[in-house]
């Protein structure tokens, strides 16, 4: 009787010292999704600010140029080549509204009369321009005129980056929880 006794308590505190480590397993991977995710939004917040740093600093030393003098040329070289049907779209969208020029920095005026003459050159309009600063952009210029958006920016590029970041740590993440599973 006792051995019977003694084989069932064993076998009660072997299923009781599974379940606890099965529990603590859980509560580490949900740690581990946590921490992941964390890391995921802090890069996310923090990509576009030091890589802006980064190519600014960069620019100015291989090139001698500011790198928003430089998005603002890009900005307006894109939208020499834009194509009828967007061109189409833009300016109809203009001459019925205000535009929003967003950029990341303020533009100097001579910037700005710049933009405007490049707008009213490719648009073939004489718009009003409402002049944003958008910090998220990093570096570079986005159109809205209505519902249509144009534009380029490292901020585009660094969402990009950051989506990627995030699947892969996803990716990770899953790879080690299935490794962890397979484990047990």
């Amino acid at each position: 009787e006792l051995e019977h006794e003694l084989g069932r308590i064993r076998v009660e505190r072997l299923d009781q010292v599974r379940s606890e480590a099965e529990a603590a397993r859980a509560a580490w991977r949900g740690d581990l999704e946590r921490s992941r995710r964390e890391t995921a939004d802090e890069l996310r917040r923090m990509a576009p600010v030091l890589l802006a740093d980064a190519l600014r600093r960069g620019w100015r030393e291989l090139a001698d140029e500011e790198l928003e003098a430089r998005a603002m040329r890009t900005f307006v070289h894109r939208l020499a080549e834009l194509d009828d049907g967007t061109r189409a779209a833009l300016a109809a969208a203009a001459a019925s509204g205000t535009v929003a020029l967003s950029t990341a920095f303020e533009p100097t005026p001579e910037q700005r009369e710049a933009l405007t003459a490049a707008l009213a050159d490719t648009l073939g309009v004489a718009a009003t321009i409402a002049f944003e600063r958008d910090p998220l952009l990093v570096a570079g210029v986005a159109l809205r005129a209505g519902d249509l958006r144009v534009g380029w920016s490292v901020g585009d590029h660094v969402t990009g980056l950051a989506r990627a970041w995030t699947a892969a740590t996803a990716d990770e993440a899953n790879g080690a929880a299935r490794g962890e599973a397979g484990a047990a």
